[in-house]
């Protein structure tokens, strides 16, 4: 369909329903001609991105930020394909909370049917991970591709050096699935929570947000940690809810062969590599505190860089992304 400004028929169509009151917006939405065409996506920037949400919003209303783009029409029959597949393959999915809600802003359901389904089987954004532990970059983005989606990491990724494309490859590379066709869709999905996670940080930018000028103000993030995350609904006053999973189910995600190794292998991994050595414990993300203390409190962390404005981000990033 042609851009605003355009008028051409179909757009006169279609502003013509939308004015409707008799026609539902969200149906309109499920046109084809709404939907991006894919050439375009290698060329998604941050200020496409910010014009498509204000085209979005003028036809919907205020559309929550959290919401992710997505192709409306295709957005039902992969929804409907992702819950097929549970049921038909068994996908490990989340040990939910009787408490969780079905609140969007941290539901990975609608992140995977927006892309490709990327993330189907890996550990919901909510999963529990420890706190008061170094967590290192290729942890977070083999174990907890979705934790993404927490501002908090997300923004600790740009600002230690990791573009959308590496962080993109750090997440496909272990499930196997690093091609080009794979790389656009993680890449996109990559800048929207880039985007989404600096207006939430830094509300001080009204409208457009400016990864580089937000890096140059922040500086490097040197917290490994857990402990500062904060989930989106908490930007909202809600409290966080967590859910929790057995470490073997994380394992199982990813193939033995892709597992961190050497420098990037830090508490976590061993938890995990201790859990699926130990399935009879059945350890879940519950007991991360009382594996560490009991099983590695003399574990011996890799010797992070020492130099000033350097941590392991950027010596992982220098060291994986010459």
């Amino acid at each position: 369909m042609s851009r605003p400004g355009d008028f051409s028929d179909e757009y006169t169509q279609f502003m013509d329903d939308v004015l409707n009151p008799a026609v539902d917006v969200e149906i309109l939405l499920t046109r084809p001609s709404l939907s991006t065409p894919q050439e375009q996506a290698n060329d998604l920037r941050e200020d496409d991105l910010y014009e498509h949400d204000a085209f979005v919003e003028a036809m919907c209303g205020d559309v929550p930020s959290e919401i992710p783009r997505v192709h409306a029409h295709t957005a039902v029959k992969k929804e409907r394909d992702v819950e097929q597949s549970r049921r038909s393959h068994n996908v490990l999915s989340p040990l939910h909370n009787t408490n969780d809600t079905d609140d969007t802003a941290d539901d990975p359901t609608i992140e995977r049917a927006g892309y490709g389904d990327q993330l189907r089987g890996r550990p919901s954004v909510n999963v529990r991970l420890p706190q008061n532990v170094e967590i290192s970059m290729v942890e977070l983005a083999t174990w907890f591709p979705s934790s993404f989606v927490v501002p908090t990491p997300i923004l600790r990724a740009v600002r230690n050096g990791f573009t959308r494309e590496d962080l993109a490859e750090l997440q496909l590379r272990p499930v196997n699935r690093f091609d080009e066709n794979e790389m656009v869709t993680a890449i996109n999905r990559i800048q929207q929570q880039i985007s989404k996670a600096g207006k939430l940080e830094d509300p001080s930018k009204s409208g457009r947000w400016n990864t580089a000028a937000y890096v140059r103000r922040a500086g490097r993030q040197h917290d490994m940690t857990t402990n500062g995350w904060k989930q989106k609904r908490q930007y909202d006053g809600k409290d966080a809810q967590w859910t929790d999973m057995k470490l073997v189910e994380i394992a199982h995600s990813v193939p033995r062969q892709n597992w961190p190794t050497g420098d990037d292998r830090l508490l976590v991994t061993a938890c995990i590599e201790y859990a699926v050595a130990n399935p009879g414990l059945d350890l879940s993300t519950l007991e991360w505190s009382e594996i560490i203390q009991s099983q590695f409190g003399n574990f011996v962390l890799p010797a992070a860089p020492t130099a000033a404005n350097t941590n392991r981000d950027t010596a992982a990033h220098g060291r994986l992304f010459p």
